[in-house]
């Protein structure tokens, strides 16, 4: 009961807020669950939900091999599927994606910030650099909506937080809709005091991502299901 009470505060609060939403609408998306963010990227793009979309996290590395701008394994499961995805992604969109152009990465312990033309290894990144911070809060400064969902990097290790401190801080004081979504971001926010300057925060993460989308998520369509029921027999009683 408590949580299809909390699904449908937060869906009535997603709702005003929608209603309100207006392009264009940026969504800036990170983490390490790979599938369901090029899933739910496709049908953002196919629905209007996303003009343009910065990649960032994990994400970033699949799209900077698919772009063949970085080489080397990413110790991926389904790993080539997922590079194709995103180079198919790329090419049906040519003008929707923004890739990092720089990045920060883990030399033995030490923070480096290199072009990504620079980098050996995927897997010795750990941040976006200062350059794709800028690029990216320029963007988000111009949109109308903005959904951010999975951190730009490791923030919880000092050296590595910059991407995910500034892109929030920048979400914090833009005049567009904002929704942040996913333990990690939600616990960034108090981390950075900021939380209470983003219109809607949620810790679902890519299940709220899937549900602006357009996507049908089995849990509300049990909760409609006992919405229906329990109005049946409230009438017959």
């Amino acid at each position: 009961i408590i949580s299809g009470r909390l699904v449908t505060k937060e869906l009535e609060a997603l709702s005003r807020l929608l209603t309100n939403a207006k392009s264009p609408y940026t969504a800036v998306l990170g983490g390490s669950k790979i599938s369901d963010r090029l899933e739910a990227i496709d049908t953002l793009i196919a629905n209007g939900k996303a003009n343009k979309v910065l990649v960032t996290g994990v994400l970033a590395s699949v799209f900077l091999k698919a772009t063949k701008n970085v080489n080397g394994s990413l110790n991926l499961d389904n790993e080539k599927k997922l590079t194709e995805k995103a180079y198919n992604l790329i090419k049906s969109y040519p003008t929707t994606f923004e890739i990092p152009i720089d990045v920060a990465i883990d030399n033995n312990g030490i923070k480096r910030v290199l072009s990504v033309s620079d980098v050996y290894n995927l897997n010795d990144i750990r941040d976006i650099g200062p350059k794709t911070i800028q690029a990216y809060s320029d963007i988000i400064k111009k949109s109308g909506t903005v959904y951010m969902s999975g951190p730009p990097g490791m923030f919880e290790k000092e050296q590595f937080k910059n991407g995910t401190e500034e892109l929030l801080r920048s979400l914090s004081t833009t005049l567009a809709n904002t929704i942040v979504s996913g333990g990690h971001l939600t616990a960034a926010l108090e981390q950075y005091n900021i939380k209470d300057w983003i219109d809607h925060v949620s810790t679902s993460g890519g299940a709220l991502i899937q549900y602006l989308a357009g996507k049908e998520l089995p849990l509300i369509n049990t909760l409609v299901e006992s919405c229906k029921r329990y109005k049946n027999d409230e009438y017959r009683n």
